[in-house]
């Protein structure tokens, strides 16, 4: 009866690929991304992007972003208007619903009517631009 060691597997149940070539032609690049995977050393820079562009991994400017409809959805690292790092998250009009970040960190709703504000600790309630209800803190008083 054949056992596991016969198919090549050692006692740990692994077992170690043989390039198909010995002679070169295969580059340890091409050898390692067909055959084991490829080691985070490879990857020196660049933009690494899913088949339909929805999902984007930029290792220049340090961020991923998720995209639906060609809005940026999610954006996780660092944000396009420099201001540091953070996550970003926009409903499918485009409308930022979600920021916390070095500068600003909030919830909204789409229509930008209801915020929880953490940075200013408070809820308001907007109709029209004008805050109709404010839970919290208020700088200055009332």
């Amino acid at each position: 009866m054949m056992t596991y060691l016969d198919a090549g597997y050692d006692k740990y149940f692994q077992r170690q690929i043989v390039p198909p070539s010995l002679d070169g032609s295969v580059s340890d690049f091409d050898f390692e991304s067909r055959f084991t995977g490829m080691s985070a050393d490879k990857l020196s820079g660049g933009q690494f992007k899913s088949k339909d562009g929805n999902v984007v991994l930029n290792l220049e400017d340090g961020f991923i972003s998720v995209y639906s409809n060609g809005i940026e959805r999610i954006r996780l690292g660092n944000l396009t208007d420099n201001l540091g790092a953070g996550i970003t998250m926009k409903d499918k009009d485009g409308n930022t619903v979600l920021r916390l970040a070095d500068d600003q960190n909030f919830i909204s709703s789409p229509d930008g009517n209801t915020k929880f504000n953490f940075d200013e600790n408070n809820i308001t309630i907007s109709e029209g631009g004008v805050v109709r209800v404010l839970l919290g803190y208020q700088a200055g008083g009332f």
